[in-house]
């Protein structure tokens, strides 16, 4: 098995040197092994060194302390450092001295060898523009290439790391594959509880392949990597059909790892005969190494958000998620009518558990929360596109924002849950349970709403009008006489 370069394991600890550099020997590297600072600068002066990994731990935890010795004899050089369990800190002095990444003990090996892996893959890529820079005598199409590729490299960094939110980060990972490796398609696969999800951004004119296509491409070393099978037919995809004309053909892949987590992979394709330039397929498992770090905090961001703004029993958004969510909502489909834009009805649908004093002291409040989190399962699995806004409004009540949906639409949708409800069991000691529910529905502006609270106001009182007619029914608000005056444009006069 051929040579993969030479790494340096620092760390003062027996067992942790032993065990990295066995596995790291048996994947073909070559490795060097020191315990302390002075040991460690000759290593870097006198050695072929291509990567570093560094036990934070060592000397009682100020390992991180040769970083600096470490930066101040070659900045290239890529360090990983194994830190601590749930290591917040740490790991953020380790990355603002410059560490590439980092792994939390216990670690897993296989995500040490990826982490290796992007480390060589970044020194190659630093020594073949030393090479170009001190072999070209003039400015050649080569180093033109490479030194635009450095430059794409040094914005995609910046830009990709002053960002949280995962979709951003996830829009940034795909522009950088495209912009750096000049490909057709790249792809980037996210496994994130309870589904997995391939996001696909081909370049302005290339005829997309399929997506059986596409996901063999990307999956092609998935078990190398140390990945299990992936439920194929419940991926979500988005950017490409399901069946599409082009054939994938040359391709770059590299995985994604959170912590020690393998959470995805990063891809790029051609379409057609062309190949990758040897810089172009370089920079993919660079760009993933980068997207790693930026992605965990994107999650960790979103993870607190969501505990920010989620129902802790249903698991839907809570009601001050909900206020921010209809508001924006709102303002945007006053936008587009006043543009007079197509699109833009943003419909409510309310909804109350019927009977649910009676059944909470029939049954127990246990079963009673079996009811509600019964009832959030089914509004996330009828609510289900990325813009609708299922929320708990409050004790029994529920609502739906369905933004783009029509009154006579949000109907349906209603009725829909109104069916599923009334169909779902709840198990109890006594036998299977049941519930219904009533639901009113309004809609901007096809309803006389003005203003948000207008608008759940007509739902609320379509509720009612549910109930009073017999429960477990679907009521609308009226529809506006004359809808031109919702729209902020004053109505005609008569002449």
């Amino acid at each position: 098995m051929a040579e993969r370069g030479t790494i340096l394991v620092v760390s003062d600890d027996p067992t942790v040197r032993q065990t990295v550099s066995e596995f790291l020997e048996f994947a073909s590297f070559i490795v060097r092994m020191v315990d302390d600072a002075s040991a460690l600068d000759v290593a870097l002066r006198h050695e072929r060194v291509d990567a570093v990994v560094l036990d934070a731990m060592m000397n009682g935890g100020t390992g991180l302390e040769l970083l600096p010795v470490v930066k101040g004899i070659d900045p290239s050089l890529e360090v990983v450092v194994i830190t601590e369990e749930a290591a917040g800190e740490t790991v953020l002095t380790a990355i603002s001295g410059g560490a590439s990444s980092y792994l939390q003990r216990p670690v897993r090996l296989p995500a040490l060898l990826n982490r290796v892996r992007a480390a060589i893959a970044t020194r190659s890529f630093h020594r073949y523009t030393r090479h170009l820079v001190s072999t070209s005598k003039q400015e050649g199409t080569p180093l033109a290439r490479h030194t635009a590729s450095m430059e794409s490299l040094l914005r995609f960094d910046r830009d990709l790391m002053s960002l949280m939110d995962y979709r951003r980060v996830l829009d940034a990972i795909l522009h950088g594959l495209l912009d750096m490796t000049a490909a057709d398609i790249a792809a980037v696969l996210l496994m994130r509880d309870p589904v997995a999800s391939v996001t696909v951004l081909p370049r302005a004119g290339a005829a997309p392949p399929s997506q059986a296509g596409l996901l063999d491409a990307l999956l092609e070393e998935w078990e190398a990597w140390g990945g299990h099978a992936l439920d194929r037919e419940n991926l979500l995809w988005y950017g490409v059909e399901r069946e599409a004309p082009a054939a994938v053909g040359d391709g770059v892949t590299a995985p994604l790892m959170v912590q020690d987590a393998l959470i995805g992979a990063v891809g790029t394709f051609m379409t057609g005969p062309a190949m990758f330039a040897p810089e172009a397929a370089a920079l993919v498992p660079i760009i993933a190494g980068r997207a790693e770090i930026v992605v965990e905090n994107a999650f960790m961001h979103e993870h607190d958000r969501i505990l920010a703004t989620t129902d802790a029993l249903t698991g839907l958004v809570n009601r001050r998620a909900f206020r921010e969510g209809i508001t924006r909502e709102f303002e945007r489909a006053r936008r587009l009518h006043m543009d007079k834009r197509e699109a833009g009805e943003l419909a409510i649908i309310m909804l109350d558990v019927d009977h649910f004093k009676n059944f909470n002291d029939t049954y127990g409040h246990q079963m009673g929360d079996r009811v509600l989190k019964m009832v959030g399962s089914v509004l996330l699995t009828e609510a289900r596109r990325a813009t609708d806004i299922a929320a708990r409004y409050g004790g029994e009540e529920f609502v739906i924002v369905a933004p783009d949906t029509s009154l006579p639409n949000a109907g349906i949708l209603a009725e829909r849950v109104r069916k599923t409800l009334a169909a779902t069991s709840i198990e109890s000691p006594s036998g299977p349970l049941y519930i219904t529910a009533s639901f009113g529905v309004s809609c901007y502006p096809t309803c006389r709403a003005t203003n948000v609270e207008t608008l759940i106001e007509q739902s609320d009182e379509a509720l009612y009008a549910a109930k009073h007619n017999g429960r477990n029914r679907v009521e609308s608000a009226p529809v506006a006489e004359k809808p031109e005056q919702v729209l902020g444009t004053p109505a005609p006069q008569p002449t």
